[in-house]
């Protein structure tokens, strides 16, 4: 199967960053797997007045600020990530300072490689700025069943549907796996982890099954697609977890549920 490049247009809600008495800055750590080389411009849209970032022992403060339904903070490009976060890579403490709890509850840290795309507008506007289509218009996924008791095997049926927008050229779809589940594959479907597609009103295909670039708790089955608006698809897999689409899984022995 094929080797997928990560992604590295990455967006993070500050809704997810604490608060405690005492201090001055919301705190949270990130997972940012960034290359050696990159730089990456940072932007926040926020409606706080005056934002600061650091990320380990890096300050970042605004070099510009872009107005408009949404209020986006720009904190400069050739931003080198790697060598930012150094000491604890691919994780690194990020916090936010003059962001109040309630403000954070709205706004959101973006990191791009697109150092040349200056975002504007709603988040929405900047998912399709940057990756050509919002999370809003990426359709929707079922899953049965979506509760499973923790320790049997089970097997799941999924389906994925685009929304009234084509995916963009060369988009994949891609569904997580926890770690907790079986390990996915596609080769022997008597195993547990089995995945197969079993059906597609466009041509699909599985792509590769890995761990995920992006995160370090699941493992990406990526398919490559050419489907049109509309599009629907099933596959199946024996023992691992939920997916994005209409899917089959055999057995999983993990986890606390589907998430």
């Amino acid at each position: 199967m094929a080797d997928v490049p990560p992604r590295v247009d990455r967006v993070f809600p500050l809704a997810d960053a604490a608060g405690y008495p005492g201090i001055d800055y919301l705190d949270t750590v990130w997972f940012f797997p960034a290359e050696e080389g990159a730089t990456y411009r940072i932007w926040m849209l926020t409606g706080a007045e005056s934002p600061a970032v650091q990320v380990e022992e890096t300050r970042l403060t605004p070099v510009g600020t872009t107005e408009g339904p949404g209020r986006w903070v720009d904190f400069g490009a050739g931003h080198d990530l790697y060598e930012i976060a150094c000491i604890t890579r691919p994780f690194a403490p990020l916090r936010a300072y003059g962001v109040t709890p309630d403000e954070a509850r709205t706004s959101h840290f973006v990191v791009t490689a697109r150092e040349d795309v200056a975002l504007e507008g709603t988040l929405a506007d900047a998912e399709r700025m940057l990756w050509g289509i919002a999370r809003a218009d990426a359709g929707t996924t079922r899953i049965h069943p979506s509760v499973v008791t923790v320790g049997e095997p089970a097997r799941f049926q999924l389906e994925y549907r685009l929304g009234d927008q084509a995916l963009p050229p060369d988009a994949r779809i891609r569904f997580s796996i926890p770690r907790a589940f079986a390990v996915p594959q596609a080769d022997d479907p008597d195993a547990d982890g089995y995945i197969e597609i079993v059906a597609s009103d466009a041509p699909l295909e599985l792509e590769s099954i890995d761990f995920a670039a992006e995160s370090h708790a699941k493992r990406d089955v990526d398919c490559p697609r050419g489907c049109p608006p509309a599009a629907w698809w099933r596959c199946a897999t024996a023992p691992t977890s939920p997916t994005s689409f209409r899917a089959r899984s055999a057995t999983s022995t993990g986890g606390t549920g589907i998430p």
